[in-house]
């Protein structure tokens, strides 16, 4: 016997009704936020990690983002199988260490069965706690002799008093055998990020941030990393001169993460280095948006504001920062008594040199300055 025709159009009625949030499309918040569609974050990020490693390389990574993800590469895809990625919060256990030695491709280590049972964390002569992957690190790296290149990921915290033999890469150090004059090498780091890494779903073909594909907070902070590499580019090609190629990168690190903490500060010194007053303010008033009250960049702005003539404004930044911060950082209080000298304010100059030796009565320099502009009110 047939339905009858209202049930039947009662039930394609929720039916339909049922699916509306899934149609409705990439309007729907919540579909967004749900779709991942075009989202290649965790499998560019591994391949970005591995392709530029030298052969037969070991990559000492941190934990489950910077692991799991290469390790489907290497398996599933078959892609850089030579590497061994070497997990440092599983290499606390007795059989990740025994499956790195015995297991293709095998990672050189001095260390027997029993030996391993045995490991355990210790206290150094300092009291610093010693754990079992800092030892088998020591032993990896005095037993490979420096044979096979050996990398250490960007995102591993402790870095286990290699620090000086770190060179970045892009999203890997290179463990030198010795301590490096240099913290990056900048040919590599840049041909990795401008010719060979991948962003898909990460940034568009222009280098902006690409909107139609939802990252999550754990995904923004994972690429936050590029954007750090970019910053670390920035600043070398700025020590060695290169002040607008240093620019070029610092503006590439913003379009990825715009108030990276390295970006802040960074920019906007470049741009007053090259005397484009007018973006460092543009960049240090977008950046207080983002962190009104900040006494750093409310001083920042107030001596751009100088350098463009708009007095008025610099005075009144430059209040609001050492109000924020008074006892921190001298640079507002020396650019705000400048121009309290020059506008023949030199009582207020005076006072603010005061008050900021209450707070270091051993600053030489202010209390230099205190005497010129102490001795200059004397003179008729």
């Amino acid at each position: 016997r047939r339905p009858h025709p209202v049930v039947m159009f009662t039930a394609a009625a929720l039916v339909f009704l049922s699916t509306m949030p899934l149609w409705a499309g990439e309007k729907n918040q919540n579909f967004f936020r749900h779709d991942r569609r075009g989202n290649y974050i965790a499998h560019n990020y591994a391949w970005n990690m591995l392709v530029g490693l030298e052969k037969d390389a070991i990559l000492f990574t941190n934990g489950d983002n910077d692991t799991f993800p290469l390790w489907y590469l290497q398996v599933v895809e078959k892609f850089r199988p030579d590497v061994r990625v070497v997990c440092l919060s599983l290499l606390n256990t007795d059989w990740c260490i025994r499956q790195i030695r015995d297991e293709e491709p095998r990672v050189p280590m001095a260390m027997s069965d029993d030996a391993i049972r045995r490991l355990s964390p210790y206290r150094d002569k300092t009291g610093k706690v010693i754990l079992v992957k800092d030892i088998m690190v020591q032993n990896i790296l005095t037993t490979n002799q420096w044979r096979r290149p050996v990398y250490l990921a960007v995102t591993v915290p402790d870095q286990m008093g290699l620090e000086r033999q770190l060179v970045m890469e892009g999203l890997v150090f290179r463990v030198h055998p010795e301590a490096m004059p240099f913290r990056i090498d900048i040919d590599r780091t840049r041909k990795n990020l401008d010719e060979t890494f991948q962003y898909r779903g990460f940034l568009n073909s222009d280098g902006n941030w690409d909107t139609t594909v939802y990252k999550d907070e754990q995904s923004t902070r994972l690429l936050q990393n590029y954007a750090a590499a970019r910053v670390q580019l920035g600043l070398s090609l700025y020590e060695s001169g290169n002040l607008d190629q240093a620019l070029l990168e610092l503006e590439k690190a913003r379009r990825i993460s715009p108030h990276f903490p390295g970006i802040v500060a960074a920019l906007g010194f470049v741009y007053e280095r090259l005397g484009r007053w007018t973006d460092a303010a543009d960049h240090y008033e977008g950046q207080l948006l983002a962190f009104p009250g900040d006494a750093v960049l409310l001083g920042n702005l107030g001596r751009v504001k100088s350098r463009l003539g708009d007095t008025a404004a610099a005075i009144d930044l430059l209040e609001k920062s050492i109000a924020a911060e008074p006892s921190t950082d001298f640079a507002p209080y020396t650019d705000l008594v400048n121009i309290l000298f020059t506008r023949g304010d030199r009582a207020r100059a005076a006072s603010l040199l005061t008050q900021w030796l209450r707070y270091h009565p051993d600053d030489q320099r202010a209390k230099n300055s205190l005497g010129l502009i102490q001795g200059s009110m004397t003179r008729p």
